[in-house]
């Protein structure tokens, strides 16, 4: 996640059983809640909190709460006397109220006839609630989430945005994209001004396809009596969406966003996860209207080859735009007539365009691998000797009481000054004073240590040169789309693009997906070497392109970019 994060802020979270032994009309003073393991918990930022903060006049909260801390913290530096202990208890009272959101709150439901019930409303501390959203997670937790009755009508109208209600949608889908204002994110600018030819500065397109035949396998499930039954078919024709979920935004827009979000100046990143209005899903920077330039001739003197047809079926000239997204991340772009109804809507909501993630500024060079990614393998002997080899002398090393790969081990590789203070004490101890491996306390806290290491070892957790990217489409396919050509793109079917991989001179490479649910859920892939791929996914350092002519993604249980 982008480092420029919020205070966190905290939010009841009851069980049903107690408020309907309360009548559905509770009291729990914070006081006491917080004593309460598990009552209160904390969230980040989103933009459903936003709004609350805004309807509330509390948009100043994170700058009160980090005022608060910075006393707090200089208060215990100063002196442990009991007047100073007395104003730190009381500055710690004020940060808990600033930071409770009492408009907000999650019931995990016990019962149906609970869930029944609560959506009638119900009472606690003296305020009425009533069912806003249930997200994702929240149906797997049983969660619903619940706001004060003063702000729900208004957090309603906001998160439906002005769309068009007689368009059918399915319910179960509509409440997952309704969730999507809950998610944890950071708000940034606009791609461009209000008053832009494109206001914002955003392009929906429609997603790009591919077709091709090659052999699959079939699973037929639809009777529950029985097993299911696995089919080898070959020659299928299988259609691809290899746009599914993911976008681009132009360099100019990645420094900015990147300036904004981590502080860093002039410098791109690779992409990152957005959130809006029924939107969500990956944007990586990729420069289209160099592709206008350079593949379909654009120019001055032929500025007709920058435009593109949008979703809804208006011209749009790529120059106007910073941020183009498809079909598959608007979820509901059918809902609106144009982009402008879209934007207009938005804004009067007070929605922003969130960043949920961000792309790694740096890729892993180990990574753990766990049973599944191996158990499916037909390994021989050296094989696993070879598999192992890294993890064997990792743990050798340590019990030979080496104080670097201690250090290392006990703090773990990404240890830095700024996060020495959450150090191990012992790992800080051999940094100050190596010889200390031989302290009998020391050693024996290694060894404990170590057990479970070599534990783990045995269940398949396994260190391996390898890392976790993010995958995007091939968006050099995706231009060739939108601007009207026959989608080829950069890769060919069995080929990924990584510049990790490409720099470290890997040729092939073994790609799985947790959670794995059968044998075939390992696609081998090799590294596409050509220097244009590597010149127009420059600057997606740190993920990885995937071809838009096999059957990976179905493969890797049927992932997509979002």
């Amino acid at each position: 996640m982008a480092k420029q994060v919020k205070t966190q802020q905290y939010i009841l979270k009851i069980d049903s059983a107690l408020l309907r032994k309360n009548n559905w009309n509770l009291r729990l003073p914070l006081s006491r809640a917080r004593k309460i393991p598990g009552m209160v918990v904390s969230l980040a930022d989103s933009q459903v909190l936003s709004w609350i903060n805004e309807l509330n006049e509390t948009e100043d909260y994170d700058v009160k709460a980090k005022e608060i801390r910075s006393r707090i913290d200089l208060l215990k530096r100063e002196s442990s006397n009991s007047a100073y202990q007395a104003e730190i208890g009381g500055l710690y009272e004020d940060l808990y109220r600033l930071q409770f959101k009492e408009d907000y709150l999650c019931v995990v439901m016990d019962r149906k006839s609970d869930y029944d019930k609560a959506n009638k409303g119900f009472y606690v501390n003296g305020i009425f609630y009533r069912r806003l959203i249930c997200t994702t997670n929240g149906v797997k937790e049983s969660t619903v989430v619940y706001v004060s009755d003063k702000l729900h009508d208004v957090l309603k109208k906001r998160i439906e945005n002005g769309k068009n209600n007689n368009i059918p949608l399915v319910p179960a889908k509509l409440g997952a994209y309704e969730s999507l204002v809950a998610s944890a994110s950071i708000a940034v600018s606009w791609p461009r001004r209000t008053l832009s030819p494109i206001p914002g500065g955003v392009i929906v397109v429609s997603d790009c396809y591919t077709e091709f035949f090659t052999d699959i396998i079939n699973v037929d499930d639809t009777d529950p009596s029985r097993e299911p039954v696995v089919e080898y078919a070959e020659n299928q024709q299988v259609r691809n969406n290899c746009s599914d979920g993911c976008g681009m935004m132009t360099p100019a827009l990645s420094r900015r966003w990147n300036l904004e979000l981590n502080g860093i100046e002039g410098k791109t990143f690779s992409g990152c996860n957005l959130r809006c209005a029924w939107l969500k899903g990956m944007v990586f920077t990729f420069d289209f209207v160099e592709f206008a330039e350079r593949v379909m001739g654009a120019s001055f003197a032929t500025e007709e080859k920058y435009f593109i047809t949008d979703v809804w079926g208006d011209r749009r000239d790529v120059r106007d735009a910073d941020l183009i997204i498809t079909e598959s991340q608007l979820k509901l772009w059918s809902c609106y007539n144009s982009w402008e109804e879209y934007y207009e809507n938005c804004i009067e909501n007070k929605y922003t365009l969130r960043v949920a993630k961000t792309a790694p500024d740096k890729l892993d060079d180990v990574r753990q691998l766990n049973y599944q990614f191996i158990q499916s393998l037909d390994l021989s002997d050296e094989d696993i000797q070879e598999l192992i080899n890294p993890t064997v002398n990792e743990i050798s090393d340590i019990m030979g009481m080496n104080p670097m790969k201690s250090i290392v081990y006990l703090a773990g590789k990404k240890v830095a000054p700024h996060t020495l203070r959450f150090a191990d004490d012992c790992a800080k101890a051999l940094m100050l004073t190596p010889a200390v491996i031989n302290d009998p306390y020391i050693r024996d806290r290694i060894k404990r240590m170590i057990r479970k290491r070599i534990t783990d070892a045995k269940i398949g957790v396994l260190d391996v040169h390898g890392n976790f990217q993010i995958i995007s489409g091939d968006l050099y396919a995706l231009c060739e789309s939108i601007f009207g050509l026959h989608p080829k793109g950069l890769l060919s079917a069995g080929q990924i693009y990584s510049k990790y991989w490409k720099s470290e001179n890997v040729p092939r490479v073994l790609c799985a997906r947790a959670p794995m649910s059968n044998e075939h859920s390992l696609v081998s892939q090799d590294i596409c070497m050509s220097d244009e791929a590597e010149y127009w996914f420059r600057y997606m350092d740190t993920v990885i392109v995937v071809n838009a002519w096999d059957t990976m993604p179905m493969a890797l249980n049927g992932f997509d970019f979002d």
